[in-house]
C-alpha cells in the first residue's frame, strides 16, 4: 500500500510520448537524460555544498592548537580568526612581529582562546632554522590543524629579474619542511589531524606572465594531492586553490590584473570561511563560489 505511489508514477511515465515511440527514439532519450544528469548533477552538488554544508572541525579533529603560517595579515589572519571562532587555540607565524602582535590582540579581545606568536622569516632554505622553529612549536602544545598559508606572489615577464629564490623558499620550502616535521607529531594524536595547503588558481593551469610563481603553486598542488593519499586516514590533507584575493600582494601586482579577473576578487574572510566549511568532505577546494565561476569561465575559454 505504501508503494502504491511508485506504481502510479511508473504508469504515468509510460504514457509519455517517448515511450510510445520505437526503440531508437527511446535509446536517444535515455542517452540524452544520462548526459544531462552527468553534466548538471555535479554542478548542483557543488552549489549545494557551497550554500548548505558547514564542517564541524572540532568534532572531526578534536581540541588542540591550530597553526597558521603567514598569520599576521591577509588570508592567514582570516584563517586564524575563523579557527578562533571555532574555539581553537591559535599559533601564528610570520616575518613581522608587529603584525603578529596586532592580530593576537584582535583575536584575544574577541574570542576566549589562547594565542601564541612566533617570528620567523620563511625566505630561507636552512633546515637548521626549520628544526629550531619546530622545537618552538611543539613546546607550545599538540597541533591539531596546520594551515600552510604563507606564500608570495610576483607577475613579471620570464626574462625580467625577479625574486626567484624568494618564490621558491616561501612557496615551496615553507610548506614542505614544516609539514614534513609536523606529520610524525600529528600522527601521535588520538584524533585525526588536518593539514591544509593554500595553493592558487595559477597553479592549476599554465599562466603567461607569472611562470615561476605559477610553477611553485603547481608544486603545492601536487604535494597536497600526493600527501592526501599517503597520510589518509590518520591525517586529512586538503588543497585550497583560490583565485584573486584582495591582499597587499595583489595590490602590488595590480597592473597585471585584467578587468575580468577584478570582477571575481574576494576578501580573505570570504575565502577562509568558505574553504573551512568544506574541509571535512572535499579534498580539493576552490576558494569561493566566485572563484569557482572564474575557473569555469577560464576553462571554457581555453577549450
Amino acid at each position: 500500500m505504501q508503494f502504491q505511489w511508485v506504481s502510479k508514477y511508473i504508469d504515468k511515465v509510460k504514457t509519455l510520448r517517448i515511450f510510445q515511440s520505437g526503440i531508437p527514439q527511446k535509446l536517444i532519450w535515455l542517452y540524452g537524460t544520462y548526459r544531462f544528469a552527468q553534466t548538471i548533477l555535479p554542478k548542483v552538488q557543488s552549489i549545494a555544498v557551497h550554500l548548505l554544508w558547514n564542517s564541524n572541525l572540532r568534532r572531526q579533529y578534536g581540541n588542540g592548537w591550530a597553526l597558521v603560517t603567514g598569520g599576521g595579515d591577509g588570508l592567514g589572519k582570516a584563517y586564524a580568526i575563523e579557527l578562533a571562532k571555532m574555539g581553537y587555540n591559535i599559533i601564528i607565524i610570520g616575518r613581522t612581529q608587529d603584525k603578529l602582535d596586532q592580530t593576537k590582540q584582535l583575536i584575544q579581545q574577541e574570542y576566549k582562546v589562547q594565542m601564541e606568536t612566533i617570528q620567523f622569516d620563511f625566505d630561507t632554505n636552512s633546515e637548521t632554522s626549520y628544526k629550531e622553529l619546530y622545537q618552538k612549536i611543539i613546546r607550545i602544545g599538540e597541533i591539531a590543524i596546520l594551515i600552510n598559508n604563507v606564500g608570495t606572489f610576483e607577475m613579471h615577464p620570464f626574462e625580467q629579474e625577479q625574486k626567484t629564490t624568494t618564490l621558491i623558499n616561501v612557496n615551496i620550502n615553507a610548506c614542505t619542511y614544516l609539514s614534513q616535521m609536523l606529520v610524525p607529531h600529528m600522527k601521535q594524536r588520538n584524533k585525526k589531524s588536518l593539514i591544509l595547503f593554500v595553493g592558487s588558481e595559477t597553479g592549476e593551469r599554465p599562466h603567461s606572465g607569472c611562470a615561476i610563481q605559477s610553477s611553485t603553486k603547481a608544486y603545492i598542488g601536487n604535494l597536497a594531492r600526493s600527501l592526501a593519499l599517503e597520510l589518509s586516514p590518520k591525517i586529512d590533507v586538503r588543497l585550497v586553490t583560490p583565485g584573486p584575493i584582495s591582499t597587499g600582494l595583489l595590490e602590488q601586482n595590480k597592473e597585471y590584473v585584467n578587468f575580468k579577473t577584478r570582477l571575481f576578487i574576494c576578501t580573505p574572510s570570504e575565502v577562509a570561511q568558505q574553504s573551512l566549511r568544506k574541509v571535512t568532505i572535499q579534498t580539493h577546494i576552490i576558494g569561493t563560489w566566485k572563484h569557482g565561476l572564474l575557473q569555469y569561465l577560464q576553462n571554457k575559454q581555453k577549450n
